[in-house]
């Protein structure tokens, strides 16, 4: 999933892609004028090239995937393919088209957003500034509340990769499993209406409805 690839980072993409095209033409037209003998500094000259554009694509790449808390983002259910979207009195609909933008910032600071571990994180709304987003106690849903209460454990989550246990920092694409600090045996999930934001015993982890994609908001 490379949706959090901006225009920018594709044209400087295809660039590369059109200089690998001009490389190899040079190359084949070297072969047909050169000697045998002259091969082995033909393909080595090839080799320095690529191996040059290769490392220029690779740092696009992991420039363009790394998330910092000072960006916006979107969270979406992998399973029910729908965003985390506006609120009714305070609680997170869904909606397959209409995400609101929020953020994600290490409780000990840094651009950096950790995962696993004893690492936990403020999930802070873009769309309402001043709120982030808590677990309720009794109703077992989530809800937007202010950020003078985001020191409380029900206001913090720790994160955890699906597919690459040895991931230690968040970037765009992940696909994530978000358990409170509060009540650690609760993963934030969907509803079985399909329609909020709630929590849900974490025996559902394998359940993709729980399971939320970190998306590059516009």
């Amino acid at each position: 999933d490379l949706s959090y690839f901006t225009t920018e980072a594709w044209e400087s993409i295809e660039a590369i892609g059109s200089q690998a095209t001009a490389l190899r033409g040079s190359v084949q037209s070297g072969f047909k004028t050169s000697y045998v003998s002259e091969f082995a500094a033909l393909i080595a000259a090839y080799e320095g090239e690529a191996a040059v554009l290769e490392r220029r694509i690779g740092e696009i790449l992991a420039g363009e995937k790394h998330y910092r808390s000072t960006q916006s983002m979107f969270l979406k259910s992998a399973g029910a393919r729908k965003f985390i979207s506006t609120p009714v009195d305070g609680y997170p609909r869904l909606d397959s088209s209409s995400p609101v933008p929020m953020s994600m910032e290490d409780i000990e600071g840094g651009t950096q957003v950790r995962i696993g571990g004893n690492h936990f994180s403020y999930i802070k709304s873009s769309h309402t500034p001043g709120h982030v987003l808590c677990m309720g106690q009794n109703n077992w849903y989530v809800f937007w509340t202010h950020t003078r209460d985001m020191h409380a454990p029900n206001c913090q989550w720790r994160l955890a990769h699906t597919t690459d246990v040895s991931k230690s920092i968040l970037d765009y694409g992940d696909r994530v499993l978000i358990y409170n600090r509060s009540w650690p045996s609760y993963l934030m999930g969907v509803s079985e209406d399909g329609k909020w934001v709630g929590c849900v015993a974490d025996t559902q982890y394998q359940d993709r409805q729980h399971q939320w994609y970190i998306e590059k908001s516009n």
